[in-house]
């Protein structure tokens, strides 16, 4: 989990630092260590879901998404990095877990997926189109966690931000914004989604913007009409985007919302503006 984290923080690909120190094991070592997955006590459980995927034990594939089932958190957790060390060659065996599943092992499998980069991308886009919400929901998520997107992939979120779900439409805005300046070509959606009924989906929405930056500027106009939008997360986003795109339109657009707000910290009862 941390070599996974640390590999995200450091802006590498996907699983480089597991790939770096990965061990090698015999086919009877990665059997045996299956059994002691299946059968063994919790620690046995424990250290084989781990040295699994420290190997990159493709053959451990199956064993390892059954282990997402395990009653002892720590398995779950160790058999999900181990699947997204795995790589490409983990998916058949996740799958149908993942697209069919009940929601408590299709959990571990969003993670697993998103760990693995460009690899998993074909069966998350074929999760957007899943008739189940939360599929949708996680498929967004984890194409979010992408390091390397392509505009395929920006497309089929653009698409997923009009879903008529409201978790899956703030899901795939906040990967639009998770994946950054690529994703300008979804700008004319995220202005769209500025509108939207839900808060949580017009918030993302402006800060998905705020990510993109400059290549947002055409949301300038509808953002400086968020300034009075009933949620503050909004207004503060909109705020947010406006500076970050920062063209003379958009910081224009924020230094008269500051004249026209007329706002004193210092004001109070025991402290007033006059005399």
């Amino acid at each position: 989990m941390w070599r996974s984290t640390w590999d995200w923080f450091a802006g590498r690909e996907p699983g480089a630092s597991l790939k770096a120190s990965r061990v090698s094991l015999s086919a009877s070592e990665v059997e045996t260590l299956i059994q002691q997955l299946k059968t063994g006590d919790d620690d046995s459980r424990v250290r084989a879901s781990d040295e699994l995927g420290f190997a990159g034990a493709a053959a451990a594939s199956q064993a390892l998404v059954d282990a997402l089932t395990d009653p002892l958190e720590d398995v779950v957790l160790n058999a999900t990095y181990a699947l997204g060390a795995i790589g490409g060659p983990a998916i058949p065996a996740m799958r149908k877990l993942f697209l069919e599943g009940a929601e408590a092992p299709r959990r571990p499998l969003v993670y697993a997926l998103g760990a693995m980069g460009p690899v998993a991308t074909d069966v998350l886009l074929e999760g957007l189109d899943s008739p189940h919400e939360m599929v949708r929901c996680g498929a967004a998520y984890a194409l979010g966690l992408n390091q390397r997107p392509s505009h395929d992939t920006v497309a089929a979120l653009s698409k997923a931000a009009q879903d008529a779900s409201p978790a899956v439409r703030y899901t795939a805005i906040d990967s639009i914004g998770q994946i950054g300046k690529i994703a300008s070509s979804g700008v004319d959606v995220l202005i769209d989604r500025l509108s939207d009924a839900e808060a949580e989906t017009r918030f993302n929405a402006a800060l998905a913007l705020a990510r993109i930056g400059p290549e947002a500027r055409a949301a300038v106009p509808r953002l400086q009409e968020l300034f009075l939008d009933p949620n503050r997360y909004v207004r503060g986003y909109a705020i947010e985007a406006l500076h970050r795109i920062g063209t003379p339109e958009a910081l224009d657009a924020i230094i008269n919302r500051l004249k026209t707000s007329r706002w004193c910290p210092i004001t109070a009862t025991d402290n007033h503006f006059y005399p």
